[in-house]
């Protein structure tokens, strides 16, 4: 990993991503997170989404859209310094040439839709909020944007997905996920009087290129608690299971769920059944550096169920 790609990476140790991984599949939390492994090359979806993404994020950094020309650069020079994490150059070229095709549509359709109708708020800002009542452990959450409907003063985070799959089951798989429940949880713990999530999705599908946004997703005061306690469990679970692997072989503590690996297509799918070991890196992997979350993980070991009683 260059010093580029570890400047780009903002997935927090703290953030949902990081439980999400476990709720997803442990197993695959425990490659990732404990061993510290990762795929030699990364799903070119994956890379073309994150690159989309910054590029996105680059239209809303000033009061007025930059030119279309700056957004495709942008996205070209994002996408340049990832080509060594493509293994099929052929694919790198043709994944240039789709996201370029994506852009042109999302921007023709929403760039200056947007700076015209909403007051921008803030791009790419990480919140630290405090979790339980007694605000012992807190998590982070980074929402693409948040902006303000001009005409009604309705206040929105926005999520951007890429796709070729289908853009209504893009929309339902983000609008009903975590990763959502927890901008709008954590936004309205920060003091954001927040109406909603837009999910903002760019597709492209053969001949087939489309910008929309099929709807908000929004959450109730009693889904948001549901949400935190559900994030407390998570912790707490995760907790157990660490401290259990000085006594206990990590298989029995961290199972693959196997649903998840057909349905993401998991990168880890041909090792987890292995018994690999500390410090082993199995062929095709590789250290992630990124990963060492010891301070985050001693953390995670003061934290008991008791912590979610306020202290008299």
């Amino acid at each position: 990993m260059n010093a580029a790609q570890k400047a780009r990476r903002r997935e927090s140790p703290a953030g949902m991503s990081y439980y999400g991984a476990f709720r997803d599949c442990p197993r695959k939390y425990y490659c990732k997170y404990v061993l510290g492994i990762t795929p030699t090359h990364t799903k070119p979806a994956l890379i073309k989404g994150g690159c989309l993404h910054e590029a996105v994020a680059f239209t809303y950094g000033s009061k007025n859209p930059p030119p279309q020309t700056d957004v495709i650069k942008k996205y070209n020079e994002e996408m340049a310094l990832r080509e060594d994490e493509y293994e099929d150059g052929e694919q790198y070229l043709k994944d240039v040439n789709s996201g370029e095709l994506m852009l042109q549509t999302w921007y023709g359709r929403w760039a200056e839709y947007d700076h015209k109708f909403y007051d921008i708020v803030e791009v790419e800002q990480q919140h630290k909020v405090y979790l339980g009542p007694n605000k012992e452990f807190f998590m982070t959450i980074r929402p693409d944007r948040v902006m303000r409907e001009k005409a009604t003063g309705l206040l929105f985070a926005f999520e951007t997905k890429s796709t070729s799959w289908s853009i209504p089951m893009m929309y339902n798989k983000t609008a009903d996920g975590d990763q959502v429940s927890s901008y709008l949880w954590a936004l309205d713990r920060d003091g954001f009087k927040i109406d909603g999530c837009i999910i903002d999705v760019l597709y492209h599908k053969g001949r087939v290129l489309d910008a929309q946004r099929p709807g908000i997703a929004i959450r109730s005061k009693a889904e948001l608690v549901v949400h935190e306690m559900g994030m407390y469990s998570t912790i707490l679970d995760v907790t157990q299971r660490y401290k259990s692997l000085e006594h206990h072989p990590w298989p029995l503590l961290f199972p693959a769920h196997r649903n998840a690996c057909s349905q993401f297509q998991c990168e880890y799918k041909d090792i987890c059944r292995a018994n690999i070991q500390v410090g082993e890196i199995p062929p095709g992997f590789r250290r992630d550096p990124w990963a060492e979350l010891d301070t985050s993980i001693a953390q995670m070991q003061k934290f008991t169920l008791d912590d979610w009683e306020v202290k008299k």
